[in-house]
């Protein structure tokens, strides 16, 4: 009995400990394979999924869709709000590519920056990589830019007409490069929404100047954020080793101001934000510095938060967090409610960081009001190295954080990794004020409408969703004209059916099933239609009748509304509208049953205003099974109303 209390007490202990330990943790997904693969940058898209982008090595168990032995590519996941992958896509050359940044365009398209390799792409020994893809994850374009140095792009900011700026580093001064002053410059593109380059600036000195990323800023301009080891041309002051460099451009690019921040020591920012406070910027990143605009470093390397005003760059708001090893920020979010969520990472496990270390580097969250101060923090990982890169808040009001893993137990212990460094999504519930409300994202019906014969795209056209139940027009929608893809929200509740016409095409009507997994996230669904012709039968299972009865059911008013739009569309069409039922009962009740229900939707369309010299109709009975009457599955495919395309006159 006592070994019996001991082992219940034991149990209950492990249990609350695995509880407490998961807290705040709501979900987690490990993405990769056994090489290293590393998610950095993510986006929340218009219909409340996320797209998330990072380089993928690993050709095997959750990346099987990589080519085996290809060197690293830009790795895109789609996720819905509530972890369930969309769909994995890689996109790159013959060489290394990798992806450090994503932005939504105005039409719901996403580019993506990083870097490649490639000699056949690109110019020289790494040039910018820059690439749009659709929602759907079909590449539209993807370009290089560059010199014959080494390249490579870190931010990027989309613009209102499509188009963006790119920043980066530059060692070229030759090609797209211009000018060069000497070791690394700071570089910046601009581009049309076609990837055609409209103008290339870089600044800096005769040392080594990088740019991390780019906001925009009121009356078309723009805060270029980087780092500069300089201290001469473009850069007048430099503090130490290296500062934080914040450029003012215009929507030429040209140089409005130029300001430089940190100590003695070495500085690097990694994300900035737009703050709530009107033409106020909040930048992140790591200090190692103990003096000038540093005001306290607590160990080694601290993370630095700090914030500038717009008109001239002075410095509103400067601190670090951290402990005695090392710390640095990665990515920021500024939330509803003016407070600060920041993707970091950890070495120490005193100073600001209250949880034990775990492993080497641990992934750490921290959360500040709009004065700085820590409303809570937390470390994730396990007995490896594991980093958050990229934080953002889910429709739910919960956040997500995005990094990589290379440890397979303590905060792992959901997760399933694959060796080497995963790709590492963590959901993570605010454990001092959780969401009270959730607002939920909408399910999203998104695809291409295709020619079947052809496979090109139909621009003109219409999908229609409908409530069977009312038989009212829910949402009415074409492709867009230019990208090609439609999207349809769906409500919440009702018994939906979506129908796809074009001219000369033969309509396509069906139910719309919503996954439990992909509620509140995108379904993909592509539609194939088949152009008229003579003899085409279209199988209408969505028409209903009571058992033995002939009386059209009012869920079946969506279906015969489609077809009935469908023959004015098409007015040199002629049908035979057909009934047919399954094996069972006798053959001439059968028979009989079959023709009343092929006028009955002779008589319904009639109402609508087509022709009775357009129509036949005929009763097949139990003569023309499409399927076994042996199961139910089958009799019920038998029990349908057909119309065949008599006449194309």
């Amino acid at each position: 009995m006592d070994k019996l209390l001991y082992s219940l007490i034991r149990l209950s202990f492990l249990i609350g400990f695995l509880w407490l330990r998961a807290q705040p943790l709501l979900w987690q997904r490990c993405l990769g394979g056994s090489l290293f693969d590393e998610l950095r940058a993510m986006t929340m898209t218009q219909t409340g999924s996320f797209l998330l982008v990072g380089m993928l090595r690993s050709y095997d168990a959750d990346t099987n869709f990589h080519k085996e032995g290809a060197d690293a590519d830009v790795w895109v996941v789609k996720l819905s709000a509530f972890g369930h992958v969309l769909w994995q896509r890689v996109y790159g050359t013959e060489a290394n590519d990798e992806a450090f940044a994503v932005a939504e365009t105005p039409d719901g398209d996403f580019i993506i920056v990083g870097f490649t390799e490639s000699e056949t792409l690109g110019n020289g020994k790494k040039d910018f990589l820059v690439l749009r893809i659709d929602p759907l994850g079909n590449l539209r374009w993807m370009r290089a830019y560059g010199g014959r140095g080494n390249d490579e792009a870190r931010g990027v900011a989309v613009l209102p007409d499509g188009g963006c700026i790119v920043v980066g580093a530059t060692g070229s001064n030759d090609v797209m490069v211009m000018k060069n002053r000497g070791g690394l410059d700071a570089w910046a593109i601009r581009l049309d929404k076609y990837g055609n380059l409209l103008w290339e600036k870089t600044y800096g000195g005769l040392y080594n100047d990088r740019l991390q990323t780019v906001l925009k800023a009121p009356q078309n301009t723009f805060l270029l954020i980087g780092s500069t080891d300089s201290y001469d041309e473009d850069i007048e002051h430099n503090h130490g080793r290296t500062d934080i460099l914040v450029i003012k451009v215009d929507s030429l690019g040209r140089k409005i101001w130029l300001r430089t921040y940190g100590g003695s020591s070495f500085e690097e920012p990694y994300s900035a934000a737009v703050a709530k406070e009107s033409n106020q910027y909040w930048i992140v990143g790591t200090t190692f510095s103990t003096d000038g605009d540093v005001q306290q470093n607590k160990g080694r390397g601290d993370l630095w938060l700090l914030r500038i005003e717009g008109s001239e760059g002075a410095i509103t708001f400067s601190k670090t967090y951290g402990g005695s090893k090392d710390e640095g920020g990665n990515g920021l979010f500024i939330t509803p409610e003016n407070h600060l969520l920041i993707a970091a990472t950890t070495r120490s496990y005193d100073g600001d960081v209250k949880n034990p270390n775990k492993g080497v580097y641990d992934a750490w969250l921290i959360k500040l009001d709009s004065t700085g101060k820590i409303l809570w923090e937390k470390t994730f990982g396990g007995h490896e190295n594991e980093s958050f890169q990229s934080v953002a808040m889910l429709p739910t009001g919960d956040y997500l954080a995005i990094g990589f893993s290379a440890s397979k137990d303590q905060d792992l212990w959901m997760c399933e990794p694959h060796g080497g460094n995963d790709g590492w999504i963590v959901a993570v519930r605010d454990p001092i004020n959780p969401p009270q409300i959730k607002v939920l994202p909408p399910t999203a019906l998104v695809g291409y409408v295709y020619d079947k014969q052809t496979k090109k795209l139909l621009l003109d056209a219409e999908i229609t969703l409908v409530d069977n139940r009312t038989n009212k027009v829910i949402a009415r929608t074409k492709p867009h004209p230019e990208l090609g893809y439609y999207t349809l929200i769906l409500p919440d509740t009702g018994w939906l059916s979506v129908g796809v016409q074009a001219k000369g095409y033969l309509f396509i009507s069906q139910q719309v099933a919503i996954p439990k997994a992909l509620r509140y996230s995108e379904i993909r669904q592509d539609f194939y239609l088949e152009p008229i012709r003579k003899g085409q039968v279209f199988r209408m299972y969505n028409v209903h009748f009571d058992p033995g009865k002939w009386e059209i059911k009012p869920e079946s008013y969506a279906e015969l509304d489609r077809l009935a739009t469908f023959l004015k569309e098409h007015p040199n069409i002629i049908i035979e509208i057909s009934g047919h039922t399954d094996n069972t009962g006798e053959p001439d009740t059968k028979m009989e049953l079959s023709l009343l229900r092929a006028k009955a939707v002779m008589a319904y369309l009639m109402k609508k205003g087509i022709p009775k010299y357009r129509m036949k109709v005929k009763g097949y009975g139990m003569t023309r099974p499409i399927a076994s009457n042996d199961t139910e599955e089958g009799r019920r495919l038998n029990r349908r109303v057909e119309f065949k395309i008599l006449k194309i006159q």
